[in-house]
């Protein structure tokens, strides 16, 4: 469905807007909600800009959590046997 309009710099705008908006709706919107609110514009953002449903959206939110988690994961290896090398 949205294969083809899915972009690099989709993904650019994404995390840009995503930021901005989160910025805005956490200085004027106490934690909780605005915890809500960011993961449904997350999704809206998402939804948008590859052309898909809400259902997909959460999907390619997921996997990109997934990624995120296990990219810091292995960073914190790599960073934990340079510290353990004494450098």
């Amino acid at each position: 469905m949205g294969g083809q309009k899915a972009k690099f710099t989709d993904a650019i705008w994404i995390v840009v807007l995503g930021t901005i908006i989160g910025a805005v709706v956490g200085v004027f919107v106490g934690s909780l909600i605005s915890a809500i609110i960011m993961f449904v514009v997350w999704l809206a953002l998402i939804k948008h800009f590859f052309d898909c449903g809400w259902l997909k959206a959460f999907a390619i939110a997921l996997l990109a959590v997934i990624i995120f988690i296990v990219i810091v994961a292995v960073l914190a290896i790599i960073g934990i046997g340079i510290l353990s090398l004494g450098f």
